[in-house]
């Protein structure tokens, strides 16, 4: 609306006459103004009323159309926002009632309640359980689109015929537990193309059924750990397999004399492998290391055994020497590391002999005990030493691997820690330190 135009104020210089009929003017203009601002802040209030309104209308159509996003995404079919009594609903259309979604049996629910029955559905969103298991008990129907997770245990899992479970079924299979599960289909049926196969430790797979076999996806890869010689059963479904494998450790020596210099015993060597999948057979030999026996006469120390993976890969233990490192080989063992007492590797440049460090092969005591005994980044520590003055050396350390184990002139030499830590030497003490084991360790890449 319009205001009616302000008259022409007073002017300063004016004549009396002038001036009051000028001032006269300006008092009838503000009593006519008066309603018009009645009027016009009317107009104002109803103008907000309108625009809180729309600002209402927006958040409703907002929200209609928030639930109808979660409806499509529901699978709900043609939604019609909240129940009401006074709606003749068709089949097939949904409601929300309460907490839950129900979708219409038939036509004509006028004034009946969503409830479980003959004319409403509820709408269940999909939930997946999970259910624990240390041994075997078949999958089966029941086992549809559930989590089992074995949480201990070494068994053979088994499965329900394909047929009686039928296309579409599947369930998540997880290994959480340190043993080894394998899964065996029913009769002959098979899984991946295999009779049966090992799922380690750390792995979970989506397995499927087609209505004759069944299939899986692996979801989370396995990590494998061996500290005995054993097998490895080639699992379906990777691209690569990782690795550490470690040879073990040498024990020290025993000099028999506090004035004869005994040596500590070399690290076992290591190496990172990543192996292709095609690279290996179904099944390939597991060769763990043993660590070299604690001397209890006067005499060198024991020689660390190698550990390997089939024929593919060899980590060697000492070679003649056991205060040398052990080393990476391909078909024989490295004799000399380029260094007196240090086990060699790939790209290691220098072995293990004191005061250098390894990288791959196992750390090297000093032949003269005159210092230190040296570490390795992957490979175990080599054993301390005891010069001709009984003077205790140091053991070396590792990143990745086990510490070589501490000297004593008149007291026993310490074990190597595993993997492939080197047992400390002894000059009159009952025995030398152990060596310690090898270690070979696996994991799935996807």
């Amino acid at each position: 609306m319009s205001l009616t135009p302000a008259p022409t104020l007073p002017a300063l210089g004016q004549s009396v006459t002038d001036f009051d009929q000028n001032m006269f003017s300006l008092f009838g203009w503000l009593a006519a103004l008066t309603p018009q601002l009645d009027a016009l802040q009317t107009d104002v209030a109803d103008k907000q009323t309108q625009a809180a309104g729309s600002a209402t209308q927006a958040q409703i159509q907002a929200a209609s159309a928030a639930a109808s996003a979660i409806a499509a995404a529901l699978n709900l079919g043609s939604y019609q926002g909240l129940w009401s009594g006074a709606v003749t609903y068709s089949k097939g259309q949904s409601v929300k009632s309460g907490s839950s979604f129900w979708v219409s049996n038939v036509n004509s629910n006028l004034n009946n309640t969503p409830t479980e029955g003959a004319n409403w559905s509820e709408i269940k969103t999909p939930k997946l359980l999970r259910s624990t298991r240390t041994a075997n008990t078949v999958l089966g129907l029941v086992d549809h689109s559930t989590l089992v997770d074995v949480t201990s245990g070494s068994f053979t899992q088994t499965l329900t015929a394909a047929a009686a479970l039928g296309a579409g079924w599947f369930v998540y299979l997880r290994n959480s537990g340190t043993g080894d599960v394998t899964l065996d289909p029913n009769a002959s049926e098979l899984i991946d193309g295999l009779a049966s196969f090992v799922m380690y430790p750390g792995e979970t797979r989506l397995i499927q059924c087609d209505g004759t076999g069944f299939t899986s996806i692996v979801l989370t890869g396995f990590r494998k750990t061996w500290t005995a010689s054993g097998s490895f059963t080639k699992p379906p479904g990777y691209q690569t397999f990782g690795g550490l494998i470690w040879s073990a450790g040498s024990s020290g020596q025993k000099s028999g004399s506090t004035s004869t210099l005994a040596t500590g015993g070399g690290g076992g060597g290591c190496f990172p492998v990543q192996l292709p999948a095609s690279a290996l057979a179904a099944s390939e030999t597991i060769t763990v290391g043993a660590g070299g026996a604690a001397v209890t006469g006067t005499a060198a120390g024991n020689l660390g055994g190698s550990s390997s993976v089939g024929s593919l890969i060899t980590v060697w233990g000492s070679d003649t020497q056991h205060y040398k490192g052990g080393a990476v080989g391909l078909t024989a063992a490295v004799t000399d590391s380029g260094s007196a007492a240090g086990g060699s590797g790939f790209g290691t440049g220098t072995g293990g002999n004191s005061p250098y460090q390894s990288v791959y092969g196992g750390g090297g005591a000093s032949a003269n005990a005159s210092s230190a005994s040296s570490g390795s980044v992957y490979g175990g520590g080599a054993g301390g030493g005891v010069d001709a003055a009984a003077t205790v050396r140091a053991a070396g350390t590792s990143k990745f691997a086990g510490a070589g184990g501490a000297a004593s002139s008149t007291g026993n030499g310490t074990a190597g820690t595993a993997p492939g830590g080197g047992g400390g030497a002894t000059q009159t003490g009952s025995q030398s330190g152990a060596g310690a084991r090898g270690e070979i360790q696996l994991w799935g890449i996807v």
